[in-house]
């Protein structure tokens, strides 16, 4: 599998049910990615958790803090193939390389550049 260029990395391709048609993000499915609720979506997005709603449009400054988050789940999700399950899956399980803890709290605790690092870095590796 040959890895595509980093200058064409910045659509998302592997899972589009996170992004709408006008390319924003689906806060919902992004939500049910990460195995997220409402308050854990809140708490990771520094939001207070009364009154925040899934369905609601994120403020620009969160908007672009979750698409942080979907770098994150679209390189994981390229890696397999587009696969949400398994996608889904490698974020609730916990990594012994993660420290064993599951890659969805390094999201939740404010790591996800680092957990973005982290995978590049890997898959890389392993094409290479």
């Amino acid at each position: 599998m040959q890895r595509p260029s980093e200058l064409f990395s910045t659509v998302p391709s592997a899972l589009p049910l996170l992004w709408t048609e006008e390319g924003k993000v689906r806060s919902e499915e992004v939500a049910k990615v990460l195995d997220f609720s409402s308050g854990d979506f809140a708490r990771a997005a520094q939001l207070p958790s009364k009154g925040f709603s899934l369905k609601a449009e994120l403020p620009k400054d969160v908007e672009h803090r979750v698409r942080e988050w979907v770098a994150v789940i679209e390189e994981v999700g390229r890696f397999f193939e587009g696969d949400v399950r398994k996608t889904a899956l490698w974020f609730r399980i916990p990594n012994p390389l993660l420290g064993n803890i599951e890659p969805r709290l390094m999201i939740q605790y404010g790591r996800a550049q680092k957990l973005l690092q982290i995978v590049r870095s890997e898959i890389a590796g392993e094409v290479a």
